[in-house]
């Protein structure tokens, strides 16, 4: 599967400006890649998409014993765990959702975050112009809340993000480990 290896600790020698050094890379492969991620069944911690049938969307990680609260009722996690992509399920008032893996640009758009996000319309231009391909080495100044680290990890880069403020340091590891 994909590893993600985040390592973390402040930067000595930034003029007292506490920045928080964040280093990531991606051993590739695994789920999430093209033509593997609907043949895996759904697992306790991935990020899936609930949708309803009047077209809204809910982001949740599945988590044993966790639920997705709705007006139209909750829906087990448990339920979910184990069960293949694409399928449907229904909350405790009989509301179907339709249960999928969520592409990067959906986790983006719905990702909590702390920071001004760069959009998904605008990450491709950015890997463009940047001249990004796998094994490229990436300096990242500001992670903000992750989304052009999660981008860029897509790619096949290698990351080393500088943050000065620490919670969002800690929301960018969040939602790209996560």
């Amino acid at each position: 599967g994909r590893v993600w290896g985040w390592g973390g600790g402040r930067l000595d020698g930034d003029g007292g400006r506490g920045g928080i050094v964040v280093s990531v890379t991606s051993s590739g492969g695994g789920a999430g890649d093209a033509g593997e991620v609907g043949e895996q069944p759904l697992r306790a911690g991935e990020r899936v998409l609930f949708l309803d049938n009047k077209g809204r969307r809910y982001l949740q990680a599945l988590v044993p014993g966790g639920e997705l609260h709705t007006h139209a009722g909750p829906v087990r996690h448990d339920d979910l765990i184990g069960q293949p992509e694409g399928c449907a399920v229904r909350s405790t008032r009989g509301a179907g959702f339709l249960v999928v893996r969520p592409t990067l640009a959906e986790v983006i758009l719905k990702m909590p975050r702390g920071a001004q996000v760069i959009y998904p319309k605008d990450l491709g231009p950015i890997l463009l112009l940047a001249d990004v391909f796998p094994g490229a080495r990436v300096l990242e100044a500001g992670v903000g809340s992750g989304a052009l680290s999660m981008t860029l990890l897509r790619a096949g880069a290698s990351v080393v993000g500088y943050e000065l403020r620490e919670d969002f340091a800690n929301r960018a590891r969040s939602n790209v480990v996560g």
